[in-house]
């Protein structure tokens, strides 16, 4: 999981919230990132800003993503967050009738498909932050895996190609979007 918090001068999650995440859930808090070491003041940030979190899932098939979604959606709703939901654009895909077989595609058209596929989750990644900015209230975001999970179905160069060609980079897309 990755967490981060948007307040627009800080992404930390505040210690109380990961605390009460971590006791209901049982997540180790090491793997999740969250270290004691945050300071007092992170945890009473400017109160007079509306908090919107993101959670990041990542994982296999049959990891529990949707499973540890559904939990998240009715903890966090029962603790007066807002929560909204963004689903991989894959299954998208798929529901909407566009069965890819990856297999079947030059390194060309894979290129192809797996930068359309992550600039369609970015843009519906960045629509539901929107979406969380308007609402104006306390709010929690969990993005059904992060925008970088197509280097699973890539070799190192043509990872390296889309980045390139996009102006990306991993660190952006990983730990600065969540």
């Amino acid at each position: 999981f990755f967490f981060s918090s948007r307040r627009r001068h800080t992404r930390f999650l505040p210690v109380s919230w990961a605390r009460r995440c971590v006791q209901e859930t049982g997540i180790n808090a090491e793997y999740m990132g969250i270290k004691d070491q945050l300071s007092q003041d992170m945890e009473t940030e400017h109160l007079s800003q509306v908090p919107i979190y993101k959670i990041c899932l990542t994982g296999g098939p049959c990891a529990g993503k949707t499973s540890a979604l559904n939990y998240l959606t009715e903890k966090l709703t029962q603790l007066g967050y807002r929560v909204f939901t963004v689903l991989e654009t894959p299954t998208m895909t798929v529901v909407g009738g566009g069965l890819i077989i990856l297999s079947k595609f030059t390194e060309e058209r894979l290129v192809k498909f797996e930068t359309a596929l992550m600039k369609v989750q970015i843009a519906l990644e960045d629509y539901f932050i929107n979406l969380a900015e308007i609402g104006n209230e306390p709010s929690v975001i969990l993005f059904d895996r992060g925008v970088i999970d197509p280097v699973a179905y890539l070799n190192q160069d043509n990872w390296q190609y889309i980045l390139d060609s996009q102006g990306w980079n991993v660190v952006n897309l990983r730990d600065n979007r969540y």
